[in-house]
């Protein structure tokens, strides 16, 4: 329930940004996609834990498991690698900023542009 939440508000989000920004018979590139959706994995935060789960038996691997998803699904968008340096910069945003798509999308443009 979680991930369709995520995906539709970020569907809602690209529409938006089509509406205002985009001619009428363009839609969105794989750049602009990879930025909404992964924002909005982020913000949803579709990895629950049960609430009678301490806090000490999360462990750190599993506290960032969202923002690790986030950026999986950012790079699954793109036909370059994320550079190392970047996924690093784009896991902690995910799980401590609120950063908009357009600059994600912006971000993932140039990894494809560094990556040449």
């Amino acid at each position: 329930m979680i991930v369709e939440r995520a995906i539709g508000n970020a569907a809602n989000d690209l529409e938006r940004m089509s509406d205002f920004h985009l001619e009428e018979d363009k839609k969105p590139d794989r750049h602009k996609i990879a930025g909404f959706i992964s924002k909005w994995v982020a913000k949803e935060r579709p990895i629950q834990l049960r609430d009678n789960i301490s806090q000490v038996d999360v462990s750190r691997r599993l506290y960032w498991a969202n923002a690790d998803l986030a950026v999986k699904v950012f790079q699954i968008f793109l036909r370059k690698e994320v550079p190392f340096e970047v996924a690093l910069n784009l896991r902690y945003w995910f799980a401590f900023r609120d950063e908009r798509g357009e600059t994600l999308a912006l971000i993932a443009y140039c990894c494809e542009e560094m990556s040449k």
